[in-house]
């Protein structure tokens, strides 16, 4: 399901990420941790099984793609940047590269879960921000 990004491939990193805001506006994630967690769901409306034990099941959409970003530590500055990435507007296009796993593409909308961190330290009035982790799911 994945789309190819014609002349990209071979001068973008592995593992890179870009946010594309609605005004055109490209932020580059900091390189998340290696081996990411990448799946395509269906979305179901509902499922059941008749009595004969064959499932029926009401689809909304098929193959949905998710990716499951983690940092393992982040100071302050790459923090604010994925903050306002991916929460300064509800929807934004999403490019990936990850030739570890042999994808890459683009989201023309997605949206982003809850991000999840923990204050490591506080140095100089700096933040140090450790378990970072968020979803980008397709619309």
């Amino acid at each position: 399901m994945s789309s190819t990004i014609p002349g990209q491939a071979d001068k973008t990193p592995a593992n890179t990420y870009i946010v594309v805001l609605s005004d055109g506006t490209r932020i580059v994630l900091p390189v998340p941790k290696i081996k990411l967690k990448h799946e395509e769901e269906d979305l179901q409306l509902e499922a059941w099984r008749d009595e004969a034990g064959y499932l029926h099941k009401v689809e909304a959409r098929r193959s949905l793609r998710r990716f499951d970003l983690e940092w393992a530590y982040l100071n302050d500055d790459q923090m604010s940047l994925i903050k306002n990435a991916l929460k300064s507007q509800e929807y934004f296009q999403f490019i990936y590269y990850d030739y570890n796993g042999g994808e890459n593409g683009v989201l023309d909308e997605a949206y982003s879960g809850n991000i999840t961190y923990e204050l490591y330290s506080l140095r100089y009035g700096e933040g140090e921000w450790t378990n970072v982790k968020v979803a980008i799911i397709e619309r």
